[in-house]
C-alpha cells in the first residue's frame, strides 16, 4: 500500500511496504521502503531503498509519508509505520540519514499523518491494531515537526 507526496525539489517520494521472503527471514515481514521520482508514472518497478534509521531501526508495515516545509531549507519528510510508535524523519528529500523520533501516538494499522496549516505541526491519528480487537479506539496526537 503506497503513499506518495510532493517534495519542494519537484520530486515525489513514495513509501510502501515490501514483503520479505519467509524462507530467508523465517516469517513474513513488511519492511518500509521508499523511492523518489520526478513523474508519478515513472516509479520504476525496481525495488526502492529500505528505510533504516541512523540508529539501525527498521520500520515495518503500514507506511504513510508526508512532507512539511518546516525544519530547514529542504523541509522534512515524515514516515510512520504500523508496528512502532515512533516516526521517522529525513531532511534531505530522502537522501542521507533518517532519524527515529519518539511520538506520543501509539501503534496502529496505517496511522494517518497530516501536516497542519501551521507546517511546524504534525497530526498523527490511529484507529486500532491488527488483528482487530474490542479495544480499538480512534486516537489523535498533534506534535511539533522534529527539528523545528
Amino acid at each position: 500500500m503506497p503513499t506518495v507526496v510532493s517534495l519542494l525539489n519537484g520530486k515525489l517520494i513514495m513509501a510502501y511496504e515490501y514483503s520479505s521472503d519467509p524462507a530467508i527471514s523465517g516469517s513474513h515481514q513488511f519492511p518500509v521502503y521508499y523511492k523518489t521520482a520526478t513523474n508519478p508514472e515513472k516509479f520504476a518497478p525496481a525495488s526502492g531503498v529500505a528505510l533504516r534509521a541512523s540508529n539501525g531501526t527498521v520500520p515495518n508495515g503500514s507506511p504513510y509519508v508526508v512532507w512539511s516545509s518546516a525544519g530547514g531549507a529542504n523541509g522534512t519528510s515524515v514516515v510512520s509505520c504500523g508496528t512502532r510508535g515512533e516516526i521517522f524523519v529525513n531532511k534531505g528529500f530522502g537522501e542521507g540519514p533518517w532519524r527515529r523520533v519518539a511520538a506520543r501516538e501509539g501503534t496502529s494499522y496505517t496511522r494517518h499523518l497530516r501536516v497542519l496549516r501551521d507546517e511546524s505541526k504534525l497530526l498523527i491519528m490511529g484507529a486500532g491494531k491488527l488483528p482487530p480487537s474490542s479495544t480499538n479506539r480512534v486516537t489523535v496526537t498533534v506534535m511539533d515537526i522534529p527539528g523545528v
